[in-house]
């Protein structure tokens, strides 16, 4: 349905930019500069992802069209009969002859990676299963890698999903060594089976069973578990055991709690992923505003994303820029030159602009290449069959399957010199010129060509690597900034807000991250080692935010952390210091005489409290206990940046 209505929008949109360029199509300034706004404004929301970035080429191909080629505004009705006839057949075409399953087939490899986790925590596991289950899982993580991830709670809710599941798999082996440790076992096996059917319920969520996900067991599950813990630690204090043993004995209770923190967003994205809807009372979740369902919640994601990426430094704020340069000036030319077929010019252009120039001169030189051998291809096929409409008939189809299976199968040159067979078969059909066609083709691909490769030697020609790191070290720094605020409010002596100011900057940084990244995958391959890198960079930075948001989860708002002073600043120091850490894309520094003081700090502090009092005093204590153990957390979590 959603792919219905995407091809819907299309045909309606396009038919509208057909007319609008028709109307402009009289005066080569004019045609220009539609062509500049269509070219910036259809390359700046492909910043929403999914559809956006699919409609982004017959849009183009739309305007371009009825913009280059001179008309009066009387052709647009036909212009417009034309498209949707063309954007029709099209559209039941691509629905109903085998349509393509790329990502029902990545929710089936999410789902077996979410039946092994639970498999693994039913049986304990071992070493090889949890390899096989995380390649899995990062089988569908590269997959998604290749798609910008789009606003919609589905594209979010699978994006954040797969990210999740390579925790959790980075989380079994110190659950395993930890589990004979804790002591509230009984609470613990409960939790286990309720992480283990989450899990479970997240894979028939993903293989499209309609069942829906009951995440209440397990919320219940972890707040039973927390109650019991701090309920054994107050009844061991007063027994007199030793706060350091006490200590011990809730350190060994931490991976079992990370890991039912990542089965809640795993279960909650699996059910958003899959269309489901997530009830208000799930309230231990990733931000509200990332994953909210329905028309409105879309609407403000949107807006957001489109106002983040409205600056210089964002890497599809600039691609827009240069591809309404590249475009409207490969018409300006073209129409001044009076070239035939003036179009071809433009989709030269489309087809080699590139985010650096280096990546642009060599497009453009496969470009070339393909439309050369076309032609000459081309040339004895036409004195063959001259003006045989039907020896045309009969190439047509075939021409049409090898040039659209070589788009995306062979290398761009052969790509070119297929499609540069097929146009000049098509021409021919529609008005017989024999091969004079494919030389027209060849002057003006090569015209679009020059255009492309000046632009991106004027407009940022060192590429998307550097905007890459710039973006990656802009999340890094927000999302420490997000953190340190965070173990601010929870820490501090007196009632702070909510940081929702530093959240939304680390959203925002998120979203020109993740832009930045698909330009670099663009640019230089999925498997190039710099994109390698990048994508677990990205993945770390969006763990640590997820982090901060349960870290200020902790404590009500508003909320005072009264007791233990000493300690208290201790833990804050630390944490701080883990926070502006990874703001640097640093590991965070986790010495011996660092983990002693605050080991220390954190047992006086239970010993000082002795397990009595009132709850406040309880709840401070252990809020103090589950921060002390995230900044551990966090430095694990780090270590991800040491290469």
């Amino acid at each position: 349905v959603a792919r219905a209505e995407a091809y819907v929008a299309t045909a309606v949109v396009g038919a509208a930019l057909a007319v609008i360029g028709t109307a402009a199509s009289d005066n080569a300034v004019a045609a220009a500069l539609v062509t500049a706004a269509a070219g910036f404004g259809l390359t700046y929301v492909g910043v929403l992802g999914g559809y956006t970035v699919v409609m982004r080429t017959p849009l183009l191909l739309s305007v371009v069209l009825a913009a280059s080629v001179e008309a009066p505004f009387s052709a647009a009705s036909d212009r417009v009969a034309g498209w949707l006839i063309g954007a029709g057949v099209s559209t039941l075409v691509a629905l109903f002859l085998w349509p393509r399953r790329d990502h029902d087939a990545i929710l089936r490899a999410a789902s077996d990676s979410c039946d092994r986790f639970a498999a693994i925590i039913r049986a304990g596991g071992d070493p090889d299963e949890i390899d096989a289950a995380r390649a899995v899982a990062r089988t569908a993580h590269e997959a998604t890698s290749l798609r910008t991830a789009g606003t919609t709670s589905r594209q979010r809710a699978f994006a954040l999903l797969v990210e999740e599941l390579d925790m959790f798999a980075e989380l079994l082996p110190a659950w395993f060594a930890a589990s004979g440790r804790s002591p509230v076992p009984r609470q613990d096996v409960e939790l286990v089976d309720a992480v283990a059917a989450t899990m479970e319920g997240a894979g028939r969520r993903l293989r499209g069973e309609s069942a829906p996900l009951d995440l209440t067991r397990l919320d219940h599950a972890r707040a039973d578990q927390r109650a019991a813990v701090e309920d054994w630690a107050a009844a061991s204090l007063r027994a007199g055991r030793p706060a350091t043993d006490v200590l011990a004995a809730l350190d060994a209770v931490r991976p079992l709690r990370l890991l039912s923190h990542v089965a809640v967003t795993a279960g909650d994205a699996a059910t958003l992923a899959t269309g489901g809807a997530v009830p208000t009372e799930w309230v231990d979740l990733p931000p509200r505003a990332q994953i909210d369902s329905g028309l409105g919640a879309a609407a403000v994601r949107a807006g957001r994303t489109l106002a983040a990426h409205f600056e210089l430094r964002s890497v599809r704020f600039r691609d827009s820029l240069r591809a309404a340069v590249a475009f409207s000036l490969a018409v300006l030319v073209a129409r001044l030159a009076r070239l035939d077929h003036a179009f071809w010019a433009v989709l030269g252009s489309i087809s080699v602009l590139r985010t650096s120039v280096t990546g642009a001169g060599r497009t453009a030189l496969q470009a070339m290449l393909g439309t050369v051998i076309g032609f000459v291809v081309v040339v004895p096929l036409m004195l063959l069959m001259g003006s045989n409409t039907a020896a045309l008939w009969v190439v047509l189809p075939i021409a049409a399957a090898v040039a659209g299976y070589s788009s995306v199968r062979w290398p761009l040159a052969a790509g070119q010199a297929a499609f540069t067979v097929l146009v000049v078969v098509l021409f021919n059909l529609i008005e017989p010129t024999g091969w004079k066609v494919g030389a027209v083709r060849v002057l003006d691909v090569a015209t679009g060509c020059l255009v492309a490769v000046f632009v991106s030697l004027v407009f940022w020609p060192r590429g998307a690597r550097t905007q890459v790191r710039r973006a990656l070290a802009d999340q890094f720094a927000t999302a420490g900034a997000y953190l340190g605020a965070c173990f601010q409010r929870v820490l501090s002596p007196t009632a702070l807000p909510t940081p929702s100011p530093q959240l939304h900057a680390a959203l925002d940084a998120l979203r020109r991250a993740r832009d930045a990244l698909g330009d670099l995958i663009e640019e230089r391959g999925p498997a190039a080692p710099e994109t390698t890198e990048a994508i677990g960079q990205l993945a770390t930075g969006l763990g640590v935010r997820i982090s901060a948001e349960r870290i200020n989860e902790l404590a009500p708002t508003p909320f005072q952390l009264t007791v233990c002073p000493d300690a208290a600043a201790v833990v804050r120091r630390e944490a701080g210091a883990a926070a502006d850490a990874i703001s640097r894309i640093q590991p965070v520094a986790t010495g011996d005489s660092f983990a002693a003081e605050r080991g220390a700090a954190v047992a006086g502090c239970l010993a000082q409290w002795d397990g009595t009092g009132d709850e406040a005093a309880r709840r401070n204590v252990m809020t103090l206990v589950w921060v002390s153990q995230w900044v551990i957390e966090l430095a694990r979590l780090s270590r991800r940046l040491e290469p």
